[in-house]
Protein backbone atom coordinates (compact mmCIF):
# COMPACT_ATOMS: atom_id res chain seq x y z
CA UNK A 1 0.00 0.00 0.00
CA UNK A 2 1.53 3.32 -0.68
CA UNK A 3 2.58 5.89 2.02
CA UNK A 4 2.50 9.35 1.89
CA UNK A 5 5.88 11.47 3.78
CA UNK A 6 4.34 14.71 4.37
CA UNK A 7 7.14 17.30 6.27
CA UNK A 8 7.00 21.33 7.11
CA UNK A 9 10.12 22.46 8.87
CA UNK A 10 9.90 23.52 12.40
CA UNK A 11 12.11 26.30 13.58
CA UNK A 12 15.28 25.20 15.03
CA UNK A 13 14.81 21.41 14.56
CA UNK A 14 17.30 19.56 11.90
CA UNK A 15 16.15 16.96 9.46
CA UNK A 16 17.30 15.01 6.46
CA UNK A 17 15.66 14.38 3.49
CA UNK A 18 15.99 12.23 0.40
CA UNK A 19 16.15 13.81 -2.61
CA UNK A 20 12.65 13.94 -3.45
CA UNK A 21 11.89 14.86 -0.40
CA UNK A 22 13.90 17.60 -0.68
CA UNK A 23 12.31 18.32 -4.48
CA UNK A 24 8.96 18.03 -2.79
CA UNK A 25 9.73 20.57 0.38
CA UNK A 26 11.25 22.97 -2.22
CA UNK A 27 8.32 23.09 -4.68
CA UNK A 28 6.03 23.87 -1.81
CA UNK A 29 3.95 20.69 -1.47
CA UNK A 30 4.83 20.62 2.07
CA UNK A 31 4.77 23.93 3.56
CA UNK A 32 1.11 24.47 3.40
CA UNK A 33 0.90 26.52 -0.18
CA UNK A 34 -0.98 23.84 -1.81
CA UNK A 35 -3.14 20.52 -1.76
CA UNK A 36 -3.56 18.10 -4.27
CA UNK A 37 -5.33 14.64 -4.35
CA UNK A 38 -1.92 12.76 -3.39
CA UNK A 39 -2.11 12.77 0.23
CA UNK A 40 -0.38 16.53 1.36
CA UNK A 41 -1.99 17.09 5.24
CA UNK A 42 -1.14 20.79 5.14
CA UNK A 43 -3.96 22.08 3.61
CA UNK A 44 -6.70 19.86 2.60
CA UNK A 45 -9.41 20.78 0.27
CA UNK A 46 -8.33 24.63 0.05
CA UNK A 47 -9.77 25.51 3.16
CA UNK A 48 -8.53 27.06 6.40
CA UNK A 49 -8.24 24.71 9.65
CA UNK A 50 -10.61 25.62 12.00
CA UNK A 51 -9.67 24.24 15.93
CA UNK A 52 -11.41 24.33 19.45
CA UNK A 53 -14.47 22.49 20.56
CA UNK A 54 -18.23 23.94 21.39
CA UNK A 55 -20.04 23.80 24.49
CA UNK A 56 -20.72 20.81 23.75
CA UNK A 57 -17.35 18.93 23.91
CA UNK A 58 -17.41 18.11 19.86
CA UNK A 59 -14.44 19.34 17.29
CA UNK A 60 -15.55 22.22 15.23
CA UNK A 61 -13.34 20.55 12.72
CA UNK A 62 -15.01 17.92 10.79
CA UNK A 63 -13.35 14.80 9.75
CA UNK A 64 -14.89 12.15 6.85
CA UNK A 65 -15.40 8.61 7.89
CA UNK A 66 -17.02 7.57 4.32
CA UNK A 67 -17.07 9.58 1.19
CA UNK A 68 -20.94 11.04 2.44
CA UNK A 69 -20.13 11.07 6.15
CA UNK A 70 -18.57 13.43 8.14
CA UNK A 71 -18.18 14.04 12.36
CA UNK A 72 -16.53 15.03 15.05
CA UNK A 73 -14.61 13.94 17.44
CA UNK A 74 -14.91 14.42 21.25
CA UNK A 75 -12.14 17.00 22.88
CA UNK A 76 -10.55 13.73 25.11
CA UNK A 77 -11.08 10.29 25.98
CA UNK A 78 -14.54 9.27 27.70
CA UNK A 79 -14.04 8.45 31.28
CA UNK A 80 -15.86 7.16 33.92
CA UNK A 81 -15.86 7.83 38.08
CA UNK A 82 -16.06 4.73 40.60
CA UNK A 83 -16.77 6.95 43.14
CA UNK A 84 -19.59 9.22 41.96
CA UNK A 85 -20.30 7.40 38.95
CA UNK A 86 -20.23 10.67 36.33
CA UNK A 87 -19.14 10.33 32.79
CA UNK A 88 -16.54 12.73 31.43
CA UNK A 89 -14.09 13.47 28.60
CA UNK A 90 -10.85 13.97 29.57
CA UNK A 91 -9.90 17.16 30.78
CA UNK A 92 -7.37 17.47 28.03
CA UNK A 93 -6.81 15.27 24.96
CA UNK A 94 -3.63 13.61 25.74
CA UNK A 95 -5.02 12.57 29.54
CA UNK A 96 -5.48 9.51 30.79
CA UNK A 97 -6.26 8.19 34.36
CA UNK A 98 -3.55 6.70 35.67
CA UNK A 99 -0.98 7.45 38.95
CA UNK A 100 1.73 8.99 38.16
CA UNK A 101 4.83 6.60 38.50
CA UNK A 102 2.21 3.48 38.66
CA UNK A 103 2.12 2.11 35.36
CA UNK A 104 0.44 -0.67 36.39
CA UNK A 105 -2.98 1.25 37.93
CA UNK A 106 -5.98 1.99 35.11
CA UNK A 107 -7.78 4.08 37.97
CA UNK A 108 -6.71 6.99 39.13
CA UNK A 109 -6.34 8.00 42.85
CA UNK A 110 -9.85 10.06 42.50
CA UNK A 111 -12.08 7.35 41.08
CA UNK A 112 -11.29 8.03 37.33
CA UNK A 113 -10.99 5.22 34.85
CA UNK A 114 -11.28 4.92 30.89
CA UNK A 115 -10.48 1.43 30.21
CA UNK A 116 -13.94 -0.65 29.32
CA UNK A 117 -14.76 -4.02 28.41
CA UNK A 118 -16.63 -3.91 25.53
CA UNK A 119 -20.24 -2.91 25.45
CA UNK A 120 -19.61 -1.76 29.51
CA UNK A 121 -21.76 1.54 29.28
CA UNK A 122 -24.09 0.14 32.49
CA UNK A 123 -27.01 -0.57 30.55
CA UNK A 124 -28.22 -4.16 31.09
CA UNK A 125 -28.49 -5.77 27.87
CA UNK A 126 -28.67 -9.37 28.88
CA UNK A 127 -24.90 -9.56 29.24
CA UNK A 128 -23.86 -10.65 32.44
CA UNK A 129 -20.68 -8.01 32.18
CA UNK A 130 -22.55 -4.88 31.27
CA UNK A 131 -21.27 -2.30 34.15
CA UNK A 132 -18.19 0.29 33.27
CA UNK A 133 -16.39 -1.10 35.68
CA UNK A 134 -16.62 -4.62 35.03
CA UNK A 135 -13.50 -6.81 34.53
CA UNK A 136 -14.35 -10.52 34.22
CA UNK A 137 -11.97 -12.27 32.02
CA UNK A 138 -14.49 -14.86 30.12
CA UNK A 139 -15.50 -13.49 26.79
CA UNK A 140 -19.31 -14.66 27.06
CA UNK A 141 -19.67 -12.21 30.18
CA UNK A 142 -19.70 -9.37 27.45
CA UNK A 143 -21.98 -11.34 25.18
CA UNK A 144 -24.08 -8.15 24.17
CA UNK A 145 -27.87 -9.33 24.40
CA UNK A 146 -26.43 -12.84 25.37
CA UNK A 147 -25.14 -12.93 21.90
CA UNK A 148 -21.78 -12.70 20.45
CA UNK A 149 -23.54 -11.42 17.09
CA UNK A 150 -24.85 -8.55 18.38
CA UNK A 151 -22.44 -4.99 17.64
CA UNK A 152 -23.30 -1.83 19.98
CA UNK A 153 -26.18 -0.87 17.16
CA UNK A 154 -29.88 -1.00 16.80
CA UNK A 155 -31.81 -2.82 19.39
CA UNK A 156 -28.58 -2.77 21.55
CA UNK A 157 -27.06 0.72 20.73
CA UNK A 158 -27.45 1.61 24.30
CA UNK A 159 -24.55 -0.62 25.11
CA UNK A 160 -22.65 2.07 23.05
CA UNK A 161 -21.13 4.30 25.97
CA UNK A 162 -21.78 7.58 24.05
CA UNK A 163 -25.67 6.56 23.36
CA UNK A 164 -26.23 5.18 26.76
CA UNK A 165 -24.58 7.99 28.99
CA UNK A 166 -24.98 11.94 29.94
CA UNK A 167 -21.53 13.30 29.63
CA UNK A 168 -20.89 15.66 32.29
CA UNK A 169 -19.02 17.73 30.17
CA UNK A 170 -19.72 16.40 26.55
CA UNK A 171 -23.50 18.39 26.63
CA UNK A 172 -25.04 16.13 29.78
CA UNK A 173 -27.79 14.53 27.81
CA UNK A 174 -28.23 11.16 26.42
CA UNK A 175 -27.91 9.80 22.77
CA UNK A 176 -25.82 12.79 21.35
CA UNK A 177 -22.25 10.72 21.16
CA UNK A 178 -21.62 7.35 19.54
CA UNK A 179 -18.15 5.10 19.05
CA UNK A 180 -17.05 4.97 15.58
CA UNK A 181 -17.89 1.61 13.45
CA UNK A 182 -15.17 -0.57 12.27
CA UNK A 183 -15.36 0.87 8.58
CA UNK A 184 -15.05 4.43 10.14
CA UNK A 185 -11.83 4.00 11.90
CA UNK A 186 -10.44 2.61 9.14
CA UNK A 187 -11.74 5.28 6.41
CA UNK A 188 -10.05 7.95 8.72
CA UNK A 189 -6.48 6.11 8.73
CA UNK A 190 -6.66 5.22 5.16
CA UNK A 191 -3.26 5.21 3.51
CA UNK A 192 -4.83 5.88 0.29
CA UNK A 193 -7.90 8.26 -1.54
CA UNK A 194 -9.04 11.89 0.23
CA UNK A 195 -7.92 10.90 4.09
CA UNK A 196 -4.19 9.72 2.89
CA UNK A 197 -1.72 11.59 4.76
CA UNK A 198 -4.04 12.60 7.90
CA UNK A 199 -2.62 10.94 10.40
CA UNK A 200 0.36 10.72 12.48
CA UNK A 201 1.90 9.18 15.73
CA UNK A 202 3.60 11.58 18.67
CA UNK A 203 5.04 12.02 21.91
CA UNK A 204 3.65 15.31 23.35
CA UNK A 205 5.43 17.06 26.48
CA UNK A 206 8.19 14.28 26.18
CA UNK A 207 5.45 12.08 27.82
CA UNK A 208 2.60 11.38 26.37
CA UNK A 209 2.74 9.44 23.15
CA UNK A 210 -0.19 8.44 20.96
CA UNK A 211 -1.70 9.09 17.65
CA UNK A 212 -2.48 12.68 16.17
CA UNK A 213 -5.50 12.55 13.67
CA UNK A 214 -5.91 15.67 11.00
CA UNK A 215 -9.86 17.04 9.72
CA UNK A 216 -10.36 17.23 6.43
CA UNK A 217 -9.21 20.93 6.02
CA UNK A 218 -6.01 21.42 7.57
CA UNK A 219 -3.09 23.98 7.50
CA UNK A 220 -0.23 23.49 9.42
CA UNK A 221 0.70 26.46 12.02
CA UNK A 222 3.85 28.24 11.20
CA UNK A 223 6.96 26.94 12.60
CA UNK A 224 5.06 23.58 12.59
CA UNK A 225 5.77 20.48 10.59
CA UNK A 226 3.91 16.70 11.17
CA UNK A 227 5.87 13.60 9.61
CA UNK A 228 2.93 11.29 8.86
CA UNK A 229 2.49 7.28 9.42
CA UNK A 230 3.82 5.40 11.63
CA UNK A 231 7.43 3.80 12.88
CA UNK A 232 8.02 5.44 16.34
CA UNK A 233 6.25 7.54 18.91
CA UNK A 234 9.39 9.96 18.11
CA UNK A 235 8.17 10.04 14.94
CA UNK A 236 6.88 13.77 15.75
CA UNK A 237 7.71 15.61 18.98
CA UNK A 238 6.33 18.29 20.64
CA UNK A 239 6.14 20.39 23.26
CA UNK A 240 2.77 21.66 25.03
CA UNK A 241 2.73 24.94 23.70
CA UNK A 242 3.38 23.79 20.54
CA UNK A 243 0.56 21.06 20.53
CA UNK A 244 -1.65 23.76 21.47
CA UNK A 245 -0.79 25.54 18.63
CA UNK A 246 -2.13 22.05 16.27
CA UNK A 247 -4.95 21.47 18.72
CA UNK A 248 -6.23 25.08 17.70
CA UNK A 249 -5.85 24.28 14.13
CA UNK A 250 -7.63 21.25 14.63
CA UNK A 251 -5.57 17.89 15.36
CA UNK A 252 -7.29 15.81 17.66
CA UNK A 253 -4.85 12.88 19.53
CA UNK A 254 -5.65 10.12 20.52
CA UNK A 255 -3.34 8.69 23.26
CA UNK A 256 -1.71 5.30 24.21
CA UNK A 257 -3.21 4.53 27.16
CA UNK A 258 -2.52 1.10 26.92
CA UNK A 259 -5.25 -1.73 27.53
CA UNK A 260 -6.24 -3.65 30.52
CA UNK A 261 -5.81 -7.11 31.62
CA UNK A 262 -8.25 -8.19 34.42
CA UNK A 263 -7.59 -5.58 36.72
CA UNK A 264 -3.76 -4.75 35.52
CA UNK A 265 -2.96 -1.80 33.09
CA UNK A 266 -0.04 -3.32 29.94
CA UNK A 267 1.13 -0.21 28.51
CA UNK A 268 3.01 0.00 24.66
CA UNK A 269 -0.55 0.45 22.66
CA UNK A 270 -3.18 2.48 21.74
CA UNK A 271 -6.63 0.26 21.56
CA UNK A 272 -9.64 2.17 21.03
CA UNK A 273 -12.93 -0.06 20.50
CA UNK A 274 -15.47 -0.05 17.76
CA UNK A 275 -18.87 -0.79 17.72
CA UNK A 276 -18.72 -3.80 15.70
CA UNK A 277 -17.69 -7.81 16.43
CA UNK A 278 -15.67 -10.18 14.66
CA UNK A 279 -16.71 -13.52 15.92
CA UNK A 280 -17.59 -15.28 19.24
CA UNK A 281 -14.13 -14.12 20.67
CA UNK A 282 -13.17 -10.59 18.58
CA UNK A 283 -13.83 -7.39 18.18
CA UNK A 284 -12.84 -4.74 15.97
CA UNK A 285 -10.61 -1.92 17.36
CA UNK A 286 -8.35 0.81 16.16
CA UNK A 287 -4.47 -0.49 17.12
CA UNK A 288 -1.73 1.63 16.87
CA UNK A 289 2.29 1.64 18.84
CA UNK A 290 5.76 2.24 18.44
CA UNK A 291 7.31 0.58 15.38
CA UNK A 292 4.65 -0.32 13.74
CA UNK A 293 1.39 1.50 11.76
CA UNK A 294 -2.03 2.00 13.22
CA UNK A 295 -4.81 -0.69 11.28
CA UNK A 296 -8.16 -1.65 12.71
CA UNK A 297 -7.95 -5.12 13.89
CA UNK A 298 -10.08 -8.02 15.38
CA UNK A 299 -7.22 -9.95 17.06
CA UNK A 300 -8.51 -8.43 20.38
CA UNK A 301 -10.42 -9.98 23.13
CA UNK A 302 -13.83 -8.28 24.25
CA UNK A 303 -12.94 -8.74 27.90
CA UNK A 304 -9.82 -6.35 27.66
CA UNK A 305 -10.78 -3.24 28.96
CA UNK A 306 -9.78 -0.58 25.83
CA UNK A 307 -9.78 3.53 25.26
CA UNK A 308 -12.88 4.85 24.14
CA UNK A 309 -13.06 7.98 21.65
CA UNK A 310 -16.44 9.08 21.02
CA UNK A 311 -17.89 11.25 18.11
CA UNK A 312 -20.81 13.48 16.86
CA UNK A 313 -22.65 13.06 13.55
CA UNK A 314 -22.41 16.32 11.66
Amino acid sequence: MKRFVLVLMVVGMAMSMSSCEKDNYNSGRYNGQSGSQTGDNNNHGGGSSVGGFDSNGASNALFSVSPTKKVRFSRGNLQYNTITGIWRFAPNQYDFARIEGDDLRYISSDGWMDLFGFGTSGWNSGANAYLPTSTSDKKQDYYVGGSYTNDLTGTYANADWGVYNSISNGGNRTRIWRTPTADEWNYLISDEGPRAGRWALATIDGKYSGMIILPDEWTTPSGLYILAGGGSWTRNVFTINEWKKLEASGAIFLPQCGWRSSSVRVMGNGKYWSVNHKDDSYIMCLSFSDNIDAFVSSINYRFRGFSVRLIQDK
